[in-house]
């Protein structure tokens, strides 16, 4: 791997971490071929002191603006930036897409400063420079990092931004998912599936009356493990795909039965059989990470006070 291939890899690390969240957080789309500009460079200054929220409303004319996020401006000329890199590496197609993912993308931004600064989080002038001394090394020297910001559409102040906004962002996803290093807690359960809440009623009650579930459920579920008595095996609270029915079975105390909970699927009833802090693959961790994460950012989006005018 040459020179120029290494600072695109590191480059790139940068430029796809929030990125990738995002469209997950989004529910999915098309993902950038190259460059995304995912860390953008926004109102973030790094210019001096530690960057954390830069959260003060700016005086100026909305027009200059296409956003308020809490009082914190996204100036047109940031979006219009931040726009014109994407647009020469996406893979996305529909001007109207990638419009909304890059607003969407500098939203989300302002949202992980300001939460950095309630957390006491931030990231260093020392931090920044020793990641863009890098860069410059892997470039072989001053001339070819400026050459590689002037052909990705950066100014070097606009870059130190992004990478001080990808730092910031992973230092947040670590504490915000620190709970799961180690054993993490997780739930044995099992669960009827109904397609109706009279169907589910008339089989809580026949266990209500002393039926055995997992016969109840071989007999009546329409899940596809049905046959196994319902078992759903082993999970951490994020690990079912319907996060409700994960949220009951956390609340039940062993061989409590609750339902009917409705889901997308149908009505559950479930029963939580024992409870243990157990370890868990790499893999999944990683997987949950990103779950906690996107959550954490959803709740964020949902309190939050944004003003769009583009």
């Amino acid at each position: 791997m040459n020179r120029s291939e290494l600072v695109l890899k590191k480059v790139l690390f940068y430029s796809s971490l929030l990125f990738i969240l995002i469209l997950a957080a989004c529910g999915g789309g098309d993902a950038p071929a190259g460059n995304s500009d995912a860390a953008a460079s926004d109102n973030t200054d790094t210019s001096g002191g530690n960057v954390a929220a830069q959260s003060a409303p700016m005086q100026t004319d909305n027009g200059d603006l296409v956003a308020l996020v809490n009082g914190e401006p996204i100036t047109r000329e940031a979006f219009d930036r931040a726009l014109a890199r994407m647009q020469t590496e996406s893979a996305i197609t529909d001007p109207a897409a990638m419009e909304r993912v890059v607003m969407d993308m500098l939203v989300e931004q302002a949202l992980i400063r300001q939460a950095a600064q309630e957390l006491n989080i931030s990231v260093s002038q020392e931090d920044i420079d020793a990641e863009i001394q890098g860069l410059i090394e892997m470039a072989g020297g001053e001339a070819g990092w400026q050459e590689w910001l002037a052909v990705n559409m950066y100014t070097e102040q606009e870059y130190r931004d992004a990478i001080a906004n990808s730092l910031l962002t992973q230092r947040v996803i670590d504490a915000i998912t620190a709970d799961l290093s180690g054993d993490v807690p997780q739930v044995h359960a099992r669960h009827i599936l109904l397609p109706t809440e009279a169907d589910a009623l008339e089989v809580l009650q026949l266990l209500q009356n002393g039926g055995d579930f997992a016969q109840l459920a071989m007999t009546y579920s329409v899940a596809a493990d049905a046959q196994l008595g319902g078992d759903l095996g082993w999970f951490t609270r994020q690990g079912l795909l319907e996060s409700s029915l994960a949220d009951v079975a956390f609340s039940l105390q062993p061989n409590e039965i609750a339902g009917p909970v409705a889901t997308r699927l149908g009505y559950h009833i479930v029963q939580t059989l024992e409870y243990a802090e157990r370890p868990i693959s790499e893999e999944d961790r990683a997987v949950l990470a990103q779950i906690e994460f996107e959550n954490w950012l959803q709740t964020l989006r949902e309190r939050a006070t944004i003003e769009r005018y583009r």
